[in-house]
């Protein structure tokens, strides 16, 4: 506990991120959420530079979300 309400996170080195998102997006309680969802798990307990920037590309790069996903290109007709 800190007086003013900070909590101290731990920091994931550059080798562990990876795994931390894999944990935090694709595990089956994790449910593949969206990258600002996935990113508010993960900044409630770790930190990283770029954190934000990182979990926006992981979920991107998802290849189960893109098949999901709905497509938002114009149909043909």
């Amino acid at each position: 506990y800190l007086p003013d309400g900070a909590r101290h996170l731990l920091v994931i080195p550059k080798h562990l991120r990876d795994t931390v998102l894999a944990t935090f997006h694709e595990d089956p309680t994790a449910g593949h959420l969206g990258t600002y969802k996935t990113y508010a798990r993960l900044r409630s307990c770790y930190f990283w530079p770029g954190m934000y920037r990182t979990t926006e590309t992981y979920v991107q790069s998802c290849v189960p979300c893109q098949h999901r996903k709905p497509s938002r290109h114009a149909s043909d007709g």
